[in-house]
């Protein structure tokens, strides 16, 4: 889905997942390479061929089982490497040489990439990968309600 910045997309599909029981794993594309979604290379100890070191999410999403793995910020810079990493991923379910587990399932959000901090389309081989919908931004009554929710520092949270 694409959303103006701020409008609640990540909160709510992280809170849509938990509460259809799937696991939200969530990776911010902008802060990722594409080590961090394929794995990271080693040499096997007889040398004869490399294999990948399974990034944590990866194993997160198969001892979930059934999660959300949702990639965040898609817009926002991301670099082209980590996103030719992506591409299997989504199609297939692997990760680098790991298949991830059947109940994952894949969901992207972004930002229009004019704004979004080094925004760039998305590639299209991975666009093609996802269905798209325009999120719409909440009305004001939405939005003055969400903001009266966010817990305070009586509550147990404190402020930075």
């Amino acid at each position: 889905g694409e959303a103006s910045p701020g409008v609640g997309k990540s909160a709510q599909v992280e809170e849509w997942s938990r509460e259809f029981g799937l696991k939200p794993i969530t990776l911010i594309t902008s802060l990722r390479t594409a080590e961090d979604m394929a794995g990271f290379p080693y040499v096997a100890e007889d040398r004869s061929h490399f294999s990948f070191i399974d990034p944590m999410w990866v194993k997160e999403a198969n001892e979930a089982e059934n999660c959300v793995v949702f990639f965040d910020e898609m817009t926002a810079g991301a670099s082209p490497r980590m996103f030719s990493a992506m591409l299997r991923i989504i199609l297939d379910g692997v990760a680098g040489d790991k298949e991830i587990a059947k109940g994952a399932r894949f969901v992207g959000m972004c930002n229009p990439p004019e704004q979004s901090p080094g925004g760039k389309a998305l590639p299209m081989p991975n666009a093609n990968r996802f269905g798209h919908f325009t999120w719409p931004a909440p009305d004001i009554d939405s939005w003055c309600d969400f903001m009266m929710d966010i817990p305070t520092e009586a509550e147990g949270v404190k402020k930075a």
